[in-house]
């Protein structure tokens, strides 16, 4: 990662890629941009994971409708780490799992887990983006198919506190 400005103190803490427009201090007329960029390996793949592998929806939009049928996650989580842990912790090591469970969990509680998780992980990079930036993020421009899941992006920005765009 070329960091020639010196905006991250912590070396391997990289994160999706966000631009970050600013002005210079004491000169509030002339803008400049800042680029924050690393890996999260595992996003939008976990939708599909629901779909092909575990067969819990047949279409990517049943995901949002399923995760919405419950008030909350009830205490189920899933920490997506098929492949290892990205930004901000890089565990290679480290394997998926699903906490939580109980004889009442069923098929909805592990699609919003799998969604809630993909919102967790972009608030630890986002969280960590601003602590070593010293830039509060007033809003994030996201894109991917997981954007059009409405369900996601409402959960996202409420962990986030902030505004979320997503593409069309």
């Amino acid at each position: 990662m070329n960091d020639p400005q010196g905006l991250l103190g912590s070396p391997g803490t990289y994160f999706p890629s966000i631009r970050v427009t600013s002005h210079r201090e004491g000169d509030p007329n002339t803008p400049f941009a800042k680029v924050l960029e690393g890996i999260i390996n595992s996003t939008g793949d976990v939708i599909k994971w629901l779909k092909e592998q575990l067969e819990l929806i047949d279409q990517i939009d049943e995901a949002e409708e399923l995760a919405s049928s419950l008030p909350d996650n009830q205490g189920v989580y899933l920490v997506p780490a098929f492949v290892g842990l990205g930004a901000p912790y890089w565990n290679p090591y480290t394997r998926a799992a699903i906490l939580g469970m109980s004889r009442n969990t069923g098929k909805a509680h592990i699609v919003r887990a799998a969604l809630e998780s993909i919102a967790y992980q972009v608030k630890d990079v986002v969280e960590l983006m601003q602590t070593e930036s010293s830039i509060h993020i007033k809003s994030l421009n996201v894109d991917g198919g997981a954007t059009s899941n409405r369900f996601l992006m409402q959960y996202q920005a409420d962990m986030l506190e902030t505004e979320i765009n997503a593409s069309e």
